[in-house]
Parts: structure tokens; sequence; C-alpha cells
């Protein structure tokens, strides 16, 4: 089951890398990724709500990763990404998992809820072509990063941006277009737009 879990992990991974390199990273995901990672979405839910959160103690650093990992990822089942955050915090409370990985499963539920993060942990772009962080509060964003031992988002923008200097498809041919089909997708899914 753990193995599984890891396996399932490495190869959305590799999945989502092959994606990043050839270039589509904004031109909607393929299917099979999408199938991809909804299948492990829902292995992920039937192993926490058999065996709850994989802690780290229990099962070590690397499947508490991979939990995260799919966990991060389940964008297409709100109701279970939103089961994960509560497994994951209440994991996090009892120092088995690691508060980072709340910080961005919170911000990732924002992020596709169209509200403004806390962390500044999933970047967009705006329609003038700037790569931001839509937070309620830069200053308190960069002080609760700080306390979790990450960079400004000044500074996390910045790496950004040279990570995708570096591959084909660095930004949305089409940023409004992008954005719109963004929203769309959510929608569909059943994240409810703000």
């Amino acid at each position: 089951m753990w193995e599984e879990l890891i396996s399932r992990s490495q190869e959305e991974k590799k999945f989502w890398r092959k994606i990043v390199e050839s270039g589509k990273r904004y031109e909607g995901a393929e299917s099979q990724f999408k199938e991809l990672r909804s299948e492990n979405t829902m292995y992920l839910y039937e192993v926490v709500e058999r065996n709850g959160w994989p802690s780290i103690s229990e099962c070590g650093e690397e499947v508490n990763e991979a939990a995260y990992s799919i966990a991060r990822a389940s964008i297409q089942h709100p109701t279970e990404m939103k089961y994960f955050l509560a497994k994951l915090s209440d994991s996090s409370k009892k120092e088995e998992s690691k508060p980072v990985h709340v910080a961005a499963l919170s911000d990732n539920i924002k992020y596709y809820e169209g509200k403004p993060q806390v962390f500044g942990m999933w970047l967009e772009w705006n329609v003038s072509g700037e790569l931001y962080a839509n937070v309620e509060s830069i200053e308190v964003a960069n002080i609760k990063r700080k306390e979790l031992g990450l960079p400004s988002v000044h500074a996390a923008i910045q790496a950004h941006l040279k990570e995708l200097e570096s591959n084909a498809g660095s930004k949305p041919k089409d940023i409004a277009a992008h954005n719109k089909m963004h929203r769309k997708w959510a929608e569909s899914v059943g994240w409810s737009w703000a």
C-alpha cells in the first residue's frame, strides 16, 4: 500500500515533467494525465479513509511526501482535496506532517476557488503578462513564509521566472484566454469560484 502510494506519486511527477518539457504547461492537461491524477486521488482517499493520514513516524518521510504530492494534485476533486487538508492539518498539529504542506494545500484550495491566498504559494499571470501571487496581504504572506523557512513572495516569483526561462511554453500564449479557461475548468469540476 505505501509502496503503491510512492509509485503513483512518482509516476504523476514524471508525467508532469514531460508536459512541462514539451512546452504545454499552460495548454490544459492531457486527458491521460487527468485520468492518472483522478485515479491517484481516489486511491489516496481510500488509503486515508482506512488508515488515516500517513504519519512521518509510522510510514516515513517518503510516504508522507507522496501522500501530500497526490493530495496537492487532486484538483479535479474539490471535496477530496478539502478532506485531505483536514487530515493533513491534524497530522501536522501532532508534528507528523510538515506545516509547509498544510500551507501549500490550503493556498491551493484558495487558488482554485479564486480567493486570495495566505502564503502566496501558487502563482498566476495577470493580463498584462506579470507573474504574481494573489495574496490577502503581502506583508503577512512574507512573515508566514519566513516562519516556514521559505523565501519572500518576490523571491519566489523571481525564482519561478528563472525556471520558466529554461522551459518552452514559459507563459500562456493568450493570458486572458488561459485565465478564462482555468476558471471555467475549475467551476466545471466543482470549485465554487469567488
